[in-house]
Formats: structure tokens, sequence, C-alpha cells
């Protein structure tokens, strides 16, 4: 009698059995993190949002390990397009939780909604021992960020005025009008530097002078649109940055003229240790700058 054995096609090579087992294991990932995220949506809303969240959470792990997996065949694509490749976690961020935010109102999820959008066109915070690192990879992204900032920022501001905001789209106020002051006012504060040198560009008197002009006006715009249509969060937002403003321009002379460094040392620590006292007494001020676009009479307007 003849005994015939059976053996598995992929028991004779190891490797396609391993590209196999990761591949369905890739698509088990995946399902199982969309049913957790579906399953937040058919819960209570209160215990949904966090149910969701937990889901969230693992579809954004996803994309890494597909990129574990088929990162070979995906290197050349990323090699010749860098900015694709640095744009994609940011994208990724948008897209899942965008609906999720409209769905639950959360302003958790549109705040991360938004800042993957930030981290999509440029932006970025990096986080270092005893260090913090904020801003672009270069002057491009700067630039572009700060003017899509701009569009953003207007259009909500005048829709706000208006009257024209959506309900459902109110959860998006206060990460707009944060992130997008963020984005705008610090490339304006980064670019009307006297040490600025954008992509090689010599900076001389005129450029430098003309720069400075574009912050003031757009401070100015935003603390009077601000006071007038008591947009309290986009006006005391301005005047952070107009603060800084001057005590960057305050360095700039200081040091052009030479003085002596342990000076701006002293005048520097009492500036601060006054801002913090004032901030101390003026807590509403610090709560009004993530207030967004919303009509808060109890908050403290800095007069202009």
């Amino acid at each position: 009698m003849r005994m015939v054995s059976w053996r598995s096609p992929l028991s004779s090579n190891p490797q396609q059995l391993l590209t196999s087992t990761l591949i369905y294991s890739e698509v088990l990932a995946y399902l199982l993190s969309f049913i957790l995220t579906a399953q937040g949506l058919r819960m209570n809303p209160t215990a949904g949002l966090y149910v969701t969240i937990s889901g969230l959470v693992a579809l954004h792990s996803c994309p890494y390990y597909s990129l574990m997996i088929h990162g070979q065949r995906l290197g050349s694509l990323f090699a010749s397009h860098p900015q694709l490749m640095a744009c994609i976690p940011g994208l990724v961020l948008f897209l899942f939780s965008t609906p999720m935010a409209l769905r639950f109102q959360s302003s958790l999820l549109a705040y991360i909604s938004v800042m993957g959008l930030c981290q999509c066109i440029g932006f970025s915070v990096l986080v270092y021992p005893f260090c913090y690192c904020i801003g672009w990879r270069d002057g491009d992204s700067m630039v572009r960020s700060a003017s899509t900032a701009a569009l953003v920022l207007t259009g909500f501001v005048t829709a706000k005025i208006r009257g024209m905001v959506p309900e459902g789209g109110k959860v998006f106020q206060s990460p707009v009008s944060v992130m997008g002051s963020i984005l705008l006012f610090l490339c304006l504060l980064i670019v009307s530097n006297l040490g600025y040198r954008g992509n090689g560009i010599k900076n001389d008197w005129g450029l430098y002078l003309r720069r400075n002009v574009i912050f003031l006006a757009c401070a100015t715009l935003a603390i009077s649109v601000g006071n007038v249509f008591v947009l309290t969060g986009l006006a005391n937002t301005a005047v952070t940055f107009l603060v800084l403003w001057v005590l960057d321009k305050y360095c700039e002379f200081h040091f052009q003229m030479g003085w002596n460094i342990w000076i701006w040392v002293l005048l520097m620590s009492a500036g601060m240790y006054q801002a913090a006292l004032w901030l101390h007494t003026n807590p509403a001020f610090v709560a009004s700058l993530f207030s967004g676009f919303n009509h808060d009479a109890d908050a403290e307007v800095v007069p202009f």
C-alpha cells in the first residue's frame, strides 16, 4: 500500500507564508479598527465618543504597519517625492478625524483634525530633551502655511460676522482661530526679524521695513475686527503676538547698539515677571485665546 503525503504549497516557501500572514494581519487590523470606530457611532454619544477615539487611535496606527510591510515597493516613490512622505501623517489624521469631529461635535477631535492639516501643509512641533522646536521645514512651507491660515481665518471671520457659520461647523471655530492665528502671526513674526534670511535672499532695510509693516497691518486689522465685532479670542491673540513683536524689536535694537548683554537679561527677566503677574491676575485673557470666534462678553479685551 502506497502512502501519499500532502504538503501545502506555502510550506515549501516560508517567505511566501510570512508575506501572506502579514497581509492577512494587515487587513484584519484595518477591519478591527474600523469596527471599533463604527461601534462608537452606535452607542450613546457620551460613551461612544471615547470608543470612537480608541478606534481612531488604532486606525491611525494601521498606515504605519502598512508602510512596514510595503515599504520596499513604495521606497522609490517616497525617495522621488519626499514632500509627499512628509505630509501623509497629517493628511491621514485630518481625513480620519474630521468626520468623527462633525458627528460627535467634539472639540478634541476638531483640534486633532486641524493640527493634522497644519502638519500636512508644513507646520510641525518637535519635542527633544529640554527643548521644544516649533516651526516649519523651510521658508516655502512657512509662507504656504501663513497664506492658507490667512485665507481660512478671513473666511471664518466673515462667516461669523454675517451669521453664516453652519451649526455643525461651529466645533471648528476654536481650533481654526487658535491654530490659524498661530500659523499666521508666527510666520509674520519670524520674517519680520532682522536676522531672517528667506531662501538665501539677502536682507535689506527696504525688505525689512515692508515685512514689519505687513505684520503691523495684520495685527492692527485683527485687533480692530476683534474689538468691533467682539471676537475676543482673535483680538487677544493678535495682542499677544504684538507684544512679542515689540520685545523682538527691542532685542534687535539692544544688540545693534552693542549694549551689555546682562542689562538685556535683567530687563527681560523683569518684563517676564511682570507679564506673569498680569496673566495670573487676568486669567480671562488666557482663556479667551481658546474661545475661537465666539462672542464672549465676559472675557477681557485688551484695548488697543
